[in-house]
């Protein structure tokens, strides 16, 4: 367990190897149901590398509106969005002449 945080962190932070590290945590997702009583540093280990992964993700992310969900004026009831985001962004595009 250790040594796959150790693993983990270490990529993170020098190689950025994004098969090693999908591995790492595929490991580690897959030992999760098993973990019990976890030694001290493991623990701070684990949540060093969710720290980690989460201020990395944090500074790629959008930052949050403060404004709060409406309902879709196109299709009421069905999808929530935030006041001022596109209704489709995932839709064709318009044809330009």
């Amino acid at each position: 367990m250790i040594l796959l945080l150790r693993t983990a962190h270490y990529n993170l932070a020098a190689l950025r190897d994004v098969y090693l590290h999908t591995n790492t945590l595929a490991a580690l997702a897959n030992l999760a149901p098993h973990m019990h009583s976890l030694s001290s540093l493991a623990a701070q280990r684990l949540v060093s590398l969710f720290d980690m992964l989460a201020r990395r993700r944090g500074s790629k992310s959008l930052p949050l509106t403060p404004n709060p969900p409406t309902l879709s004026p196109r299709a009421p009831g069905l999808a929530l969005r935030h006041a001022g985001a596109p209704a489709r962004p995932w839709g064709p595009r318009p044809l330009t002449p």
